[in-house]
């Protein structure tokens, strides 16, 4: 039955974009038709990860089963409950420096929208708690009340915000002298009298105790005798609430109002110098209120979130009748531990933010960060995003997605139907030897074509005429070549204008798509005309295809002998979900053996090595003022982004030490691009991360006159983000992503009963030292891999990348064991170096056998240095051929303790081995000359010459460079018949044909592998097939041509 497919569907149409960088990993893994998780795990501040949720120009899908574009989103509303973990949070309150606030939007014009998810107004959120709770941050501070006096003072500081309290009068005098028997001396206290009758022989002392003994009772105040004069009274408030009550006395005219202050009533007027702060006015990113229990002030974050756990107070007070029993306070306790339910009606949106476009949609996504350290360093945080209850509702024919259905006719550039008028020149995806490279490493103006070859024009004027015959009713699709620098057509249908389609988009790489040129086209024979009309800007023609709409027809008949091979470092393997993969495999009807390279990039743990953090050092001293500010500036002002200013208004006393902790406070509290810390009155101030967003200047300012002083030393602006170098000492040795990948990759296939081999080789991306094979030189092999600026090491067979190795399969042997499926897997390319470095301008290069383990146990074997080998076609059987026997020896006992070891913990493991034969003919041979009798005998030990003395279970052979390269089937032959002539049984061999250049006869090399008995063919590799659109030929041996 036909399969409808729909917009957003987790396991049909969702797709990683990628991570920033080879010390992060994600996975976009578990997806069903409601569900799905993203996972992986980031190294640094500025990693991140993004999650294609719709892409109307389809990248991976091949096109029997591609989706059409379709950029309606006009009635839909989108709904699923996510719950993230070691991510910024959605409820986050700081600056975005990386979308994770939002779902990014480009609309069908080119517009990008931004629809923020959460917002803390319930009016304008999208998000909301589903289950869980958001807690709230808080901390305290316990006032002390140490004999304070009138004029004590006590500030909380928080950023640059002072909560501050100075004592009301709580203390006075009364001096007093005797009148003579019979006088009364009076205290009124809130209106109470209290008095003492003078009686004979009375002293000023004696009068001033009397009233003193009066006072006993009075519950106002406390009367003691003052220390300045035996005849005065000090009185002295016992009340803590606050309030002000009169006091007199019969001995002076003066009147007084003293205040009951205590612990309890500072802790009080603090608290509510917080609560009625106009917090909106002042515009903090948390605001905070205030609580009181006697002495002790709790201060809680108002808006809830685990980021209040980044806050922190200070408090300063005049001296220690007066003070706080901490110094400093650390908000804790707040979580952000929840499930949210998110809502997204694109309609509304549109309405809501005034962008009518935001009914076409051309790409969404969304992105991952890490979470914001807390005043520290960012360190290794495996992070996971839960999505459930995905669903999608709307009109149906606005939800479903349609193909090119069964009877489509699709017109290749190259078809005779094709008449050409102009300067036309032919476009093609050229790759590299490996034919790895992903769309975004192609130069600007190729890109992957149906067939591999496109046209391409630019003058004005030239056009293409396509005759063709469609045999039911169908909508017309140009498929061409969309990028920066393209121009724009016009379109005839049978004599008549159709439309103008520009060609122009804005977008890092080129997409090689469809675009409609007109709906509902009746059946039978048409003519298109395609001609440019913007002069210079070039045009790409790649196919006209009459699409007859529909569902995702039946899968093809199942094919046991014929599958791509996956490249984990691809697109079309790390980026899709396994199960959108594997359905893709099924719709094609590939059910034979799979097998999976891991590739170089991405599922390495990795440490990082070299780095240098931008750092400076911010050193007070001098003198600073009541009422100076001091601002530290981070960044320089531009018109719409005006630098980040974190300031301190000094207050009486405070030190430079001082002023350096409350600026470690703000910025741990505050800042995204740095954290701080502190000693003494340096503090010391380091970037989040070495990366270009985080790098900022980092200046001063002073009030006019201070005679503070602020020196800056450091910078914030330069570092070095080092090198993500293989770490050997993690375990498991595959990261996170990769783990939940491949764990997802392997029960797919369980549930089908699909053999798959997974393989490893040789080759890392940067490795720890004295893991690469080195050149006679001493220069270690390194090689491009059309991945920007990264290169491969080939790695040489010694101790270290054994033990490696034995880490990295006995991690993926786990995963196919805890997945239901038996280990199986390849030892891929596992040989010595098969080129030399050595050419006129290098002429002290030759073979890669010379890194120091081998040379010491050269020596060792053979009681003198190993011979210098220069090139492949060195004669093997120099000194007798004791060299070549030693490294012959040393390639075996390698793979042999490495197949011992996996062995040893998976008895039922199979183990296949990899064997290029182009780069081991015995005579250079083929375009490039590949080969030679000394790489011929030191890498094929004579125990693999026969199954039953190798440690292998099958061997599969490979010649990419015979086959795509030099397009010469004999080559190819060789490569087919070799393990057969060595005696191999044809039930344990496998053979691996090259498909990734256009004009090479693979599906010959296919059929001929098949012919001499090879019971299972794969396809190098799986992108390629979907890529260039190979279609299906139900022909003798299932083999399959260029569409």
């Amino acid at each position: 039955m036909p399969e409808r497919i729909y917009k957003l569907q987790p396991d049909r149409t969702l797709a990683l974009r990628g991570f920033d960088d080879l010390g992060a990993s994600a996975a976009l893994h578990s997806a069903t038709s409601n569900s799905f998780k993203v996972s992986g795990i980031f190294r640094d501040a500025a990693d991140f990860a993004v999650l294609i949720l719709y892409d109307a120009d389809n990248f991976y899908e091949h096109p029997r089963i591609k989706y059409l574009p379709d950029f309606e989103f006009d009635g839909l509303t989108l709904e699923f409950d996510v719950r993230y973990t070691g991510l910024t949070p959605l409820d986050s309150t700081k600056y975005p420096t990386i979308d994770w606030a939002f779902l990014d939007v480009i609309t069908e014009s080119g517009d990008k929208v931004q629809i923020r998810l959460y917002d803390a107004d319930p009016a304008k959120t999208r998000a909301v708690v589903q289950s869980g709770q958001r807690t709230y941050a808080e901390c305290s501070f316990r006032v002390e009340d140490n004999g304070l006096k009138e004029f004590d003072r006590l500030t909380l500081w928080y950023q640059n915000l002072w909560f501050d309290y100075i004592v009301d009068k709580v203390e006075c005098v009364f001096a007093f002298e005797g009148k003579g028997a019979g006088t009364l001396h009076t205290v009124t206290v809130a209106g109470v009298a209290y008095s003492y009758l003078e009686q004979t022989g009375d002293t000023n002392t004696s009068v001033a105790l009397g009233v003193i003994a009066s006072l006993a009772s009075c519950p106002e105040v406390r009367a003691t005798q003052d220390s300045g004069a035996a005849n005065q009274v000090l009185l002295r408030a016992k009340r803590d609430d606050g309030a002000g009550f009169a006091v007199s006395s019969s001995s002076s005219t003066t009147n007084f109002t003293l205040y009951g202050v205590g612990a309890n009533t500072v802790a009080r007027k603090l608290a509510d110098a917080i609560n009625n702060a106009n917090w909106p006015a002042i515009n903090a990113e948390i605001p905070l209120r205030a609580e009181v229990s006697g002495p002790v002030i709790r201060i809680i974050a108002q808006t809830p979130g685990e980021e209040g756990n980044m806050l922190s107070m200070y408090s300063l007070s005049k001296n220690e009748q007066l003070r706080t029993t901490e110094e400093t306070a650390t908000f804790t306790g707040g979580t952000s531990d929840v499930t949210w339910h998110v809502k997204l009606d694109f309609s509304k949106i549109a309405l809501e933010l005034e962008k009518p476009e935001l009914t076409r949609i051309r790409l969404m996504w969304l992105t991952f960060a890490p979470k914001i350290a807390n005043s520290a360093a960012y360190l290794d945080t495996e992070w996971e995003a839960v999505f459930s209850n995905w669903t999608v509702s709307g009109p149906e024919d606005r939800r479903r997605l349609k193909v090119a259905a069964p009877g489509s006719v699709r017109t290749e550039e190259s078809a005779p139907e094709c008449v050409y008028s102009g300067d036309w020149k032919i476009e093609s995806t050229d790759k590299q030897e490996t034919g790895h490279l992903g769309p975004d490493e192609t130069k600007p103006g190729s890109g992957f074509y149906s067939g591999g070859f496109a046209m391409r024009a630019s003058k004005q004027g030239d056009s293409v005429t396509v005759k063709y015959t469609c045999p039911a009713a169908h909508d017309l699709y140009l498929g061409t070549s969309l990028y920066s620098d393209r121009g724009a057509v016009a379109v005839r249908l049978d004599g008549t204008h159709v439309k103008d389609i520009d060609c122009f988009i804005n977008n890092e790489p080129a997409v090689s798509t469809r675009r409609l040129i007109r709906e509902h086209v009746p059946a039978g024979t048409h003519t298109v005309v395609i001609a440019v009309i913007t002069e210079g800007k070039p045009f790409v023609f790649d196919f006209l295809e009459a699409a007859i709409t529909g569902d995702v027809p039946d899968s093809l008949p199942p094919g046991a002998e014929i599958s791509p091979a996956l490249d984990y470092s691809t697109d079309h393997t790390y980026k899709l979900s396994p199960a959108r993969l594997m359905w893709i495999f099924d719709k094609l009807g590939f059910t034979a053996p799979m097998n999976e390279y891991m590739g170089v990039f991405w599922w390495n743990q990795r440490r990082r090595v070299g780095a240098v953090m931008p750092q400076a050092q911010v050193m007070f001293s001098g003198s600073f003022a009541e009422g100076d500010t001091v601002k530290l500036v981070f960044g320089v002002d531009e018109p719409e982004a005006p630098a980040l200013r974190l300031a301190k208004t000094v207050f009486p006393g405070e030190t430079p030490a001082g002023i350096a902790r409350h600026f470690k406070q703000y910025i741990n509290g505050q800042s995204v691009v740095a954290w701080a810390e502190v000693n003494a009155n340096v503090l010391t101030i380091t970037a989040r991360s070495a990366k270009p967003a985080y790098l900022v200047e980092l200046d001063k300012e002073l009030s006019p006159g201070s005679q503070g002083q602020v020196e800056i030393t450091g910078s914030l602006s330069t570092g070095n983000a080092g090198t993500w170098e293989v770490d050997p000492s993690q375990t498991p040795a595959l990261n996170r992503g990769a783990r939940d990948w491949h764990r997802n990759l392997f029960q797919e296939c369980a549930q089908r009963s699909r053999e798959i081999v997974v393989a490893c080789s040789m080759e890392l991306v940067h490795p720890p030292d004295g893991f690469g094979a080195v050149y006679l030189d001493s220069k270690v092999v390194e090689t491009d891999i059309g991945f920007g600026q990264l290169k491969s090491t080939h790695c040489a067979f010694v101790p270290p990348m054994l033990d490696y190795q034995k880490a990295v399969y006995t991690a993926i042997a786990d995963l196919m064991a805890q997945s239901g499926i038996t280990p199986n897997l390849q030892f891929g390319e596992f040989l010595w170096w098969f080129f030399t470095n050595r050419n006129p301008e290098n002429p002290d290069g030759g073979m890669a056998y010379y890194d120091e383990y081998t040379k010491a146990a050269a020596q060792a074997a053979l009681g003198r240095p190993l011979t210098a080998f220069f090139a492949p076609t060195d004669d093997p059987d120099v000194n007798g051929g004791e060299d070549v026997q030693f490294l012959q020896t040393r390639l075996r006992d390698y793979v042999a303790a490495l197949a011992s070891h996996i062995r040893a913990q998976y008895p039922n493991a199979r183990i296949e081995l990899l064997f290029p034969y182009d780069v081991n003919h015995p005579q250079p041979a083929g375009v490039h000359n590949l080969g030679g009798r000394l790489n011929r005998k030191v890498n094929l030990p004579v125990e693999w010459e026969r199954k039953e003395t190798s440690p292998f279970d099958r061997l599969k052979m490979e010649a990419l460079d015979f086959g795509a390269w030099s397009r010469d089937l004999n080559l190819a032959t060789t490569a087919i018949r070799f393990p057969l002539d060595l005696g191999w049984p044809e039930d344990s061999i496998r053979h691996l044909v090259p498909i990734f250049r256009g004009g090479y006869p693979w599906n010959k090399e296919v059929e001929l592998a098949l012919k001499a008995g090879i019971p299972v063919v794969n396809l190098w590799a799986f992108d390629h097939v979907c890529l260039y659109g190979m279609v299906l030929n139900e022909t003798k041996g299932r083999s399959l041509f260029m569409g």
